[in-house]
């Protein structure tokens, strides 16, 4: 059968597609079962698909008379025919081909979604009517399941850009992991990829949702998933980390085990994947900064954390108005969680490995544009955000430690030149004397990287380590500057103009997570 053109947007000149309220909803089967299992899975479907307006495909294989017979039984169900011996995941993959939707639920034909399941995906969980308002099956339907499918205790919510090169061994340890796979979901949000992000998703995922036009951000599209997730919990990963088999357990058993605690965090490994001097120091730093500070702390990392989704959803979620690429959104959401007395445990314990590639300049870009600068100008309108809470974040890298590093190592660099212009070897000292200093201070971090990699990595990590401060110091000045002369950021005119008219449209317009949290409570009163 001809595939059918993909739903037609419009747009308002920015990259944003237009003027639907929801996404268009596609369902995959792959199907290589009996005829009899597949005709009861679509006939369980078919109610659900007809309600959401949603196109239904399955990709079979089969010998050609079962599937003519099929297609004969369900005439409004596309077919995409493949060999016999073709398997699952290339089922999985011929199916996402076809389908034209913004947003695909792909399953297998043994498996049958509740009754509600694509009412979720296609309108979003939080907005769905109370499950008396849905139709149910009519008494003695045998094509119904007896009993509904419980919800998954964990949504692990994936974002991707163009994520090829990492995305295929991602998705594969993630899903050897030994949490039970019926006790999590796995939703794929593809920011605007040019590349085959999506196909590659949809051998593994049971939701992908792709955002057209631009990438908005991790932030924009983590809550894209949030909000089509049916767990009570919600777990963010990125898409060049390799879980280990236990990373998914010891997240939900943290959360089981502990009540009080709203939200987990782990850590980069300390045997990092990729080669180089300047990829094998960052992740080293990040995972020894995380290890030195093991228990509660008013922070956020959602390279491998997750939250209660009731928690997240109540502070705003990700503030996708601020942060339109990657930068600190989750530290940002962190400060949000602590300051409404949400309480956050870090457990350096539970590991992932980090498979990016860092290079000099990436990282003198990563520290002053999309770290020191912002985090500067969310500091200094941090005790308007949080109140009494604000005197409490001074946790991981902002302790007064790292705070005096960065201003002792930018003091002695400028001593130094001053020395090197006014030929005063005195001040050439001085500077020298500070430079020590710092460098006697991070003898802890200096000891482990000699213990990981040996007498040379260290000595170059000292000096990756003062450039670090450096940036830091630079970065942190010209954030303050600008907050107190331009203020906090703030998206194009026209994301505002919509934002502030309640604007509907898929994708939704970016939204101030304030604005959020009022529209919640609104719709809850």
């Amino acid at each position: 059968m001809n595939t059918p053109p993909r739903a037609a947007r419009t747009s308002d000149g920015s990259g944003r597609a237009g003027v639907l309220a929801t996404p268009h909803l596609s369902v995959v089967v792959a199907s290589n079962g009996t005829g009899a299992t597949v005709d009861r899975c679509l006939r369980s479907l078919l109610d659900q698909v007809e309600r959401t307006r949603a196109e239904l495909i399955v990709a079979r294989a089969s010998d050609r008379d079962e599937t003519d017979d099929l297609m004969r039984n369900f005439p409004s169900v596309r077919f995409v025919a493949a060999q016999q011996d073709t398997p699952m995941i290339e089922l999985r993959a011929a199916g996402m081909r076809e389908s034209t939707g913004d947003v695909v639920i792909v399953m297998e034909d043994g498996c049958v979604p509740g009754s509600r399941w694509l009412e979720q995906v296609s309108v979003g969980v939080d907005s769905l009517p109370e499950r008396a308002n849905i139709p149910s099956p009519a008494v003695g339907e045998e094509s119904r399941i007896d009993a509904e499918p419980p919800c998954p205790f964990l949504s692990v919510i994936l974002p991707v850009r163009n994520g090829g090169r990492y995305l295929q061994r991602m998705l594969e340890t993630l899903c050897a992991s030994d949490f039970p796979r019926d006790r999590w979901e796995l939703l794929v949000v593809d920011d605007g990829s040019t590349d085959e992000s999506s196909l590659l998703a949809s051998k593994f995922a049971d939701v992908i949702i792709r955002l057209p036009g631009r990438s908005r951000g991790p932030g924009y599209a983590r809550n894209r998933g949030v909000e089509r997730a049916r767990g009570e919990c919600v777990v963010f990963l990125d898409a060049d980390v390799v879980v280990r088999p236990d990373t998914l357990s010891q997240l939900a058993a943290t959360l089981t085990t502990r009540p009080d605690i709203d939200a987990v965090f782990g850590a980069y490994c300390d045997e990092p994947s990729a080669a180089g001097l300047v990829s094998q120091y960052r992740n080293l730093l990040h995972h020894f900064t995380h290890d030195q500070d093991p228990g509660e702390v008013h922070s956020f990392w959602a390279g491998c954390g997750v939250v209660r989704r009731s928690v997240f959803v109540a502070v705003g979620m990700y503030d996708e108005w601020r942060f339109s690429r990657a930068q600190i959104e989750d530290i940002e959401l962190g400060y949000r969680m602590a300051g409404g007395g949400h309480r956050i445990l870090l457990r350096p314990d539970i590991q992932v490995t980090h498979l990016r590639r860092w290079t000099f300049w990436g990282m003198l870009r990563a520290d002053f544009v999309d770290r020191g600068v912002p985090w500067a100008r969310l500091l200094a309108e941090q005790r308007t955000l949080l109140g009494p809470a604000a005197a409490r974040l001074a946790s991981l890298n902002l302790r007064a430690k790292e705070k005096s590093n960065a201003f002792f190592t930018c003091l002695g660099v400028m001593l130094l030149v001053l020395a090197i212009a006014l030929h005063r070897p005195g001040l050439a000292n001085l500077g020298l004397a500070f430079i020590l200093l710092v460098v006697v201070r991070g003898l802890s971090l200096y000891s482990f990287f000699f213990r990981k990699r040996g007498l040379m990595f260290m000595v170059s990590a000292i000096v990756l380590h003062l450039v670090y401060y450096l940036t830091a110091a630079v970065s942190v000045t010209w954030g303050g500057f600008l907050a107190l002369v331009i203020g906090e950021p703030r998206p194009d005119p026209s994301i505002e103009a919509f934002s502030e008219l309640n604007f509907k449209a898929w994708p939704p317009v970016p939204q101030n997570p304030v604005t959020r949290v009022q529209n919640v409570v609104g719709a809850k009163s």
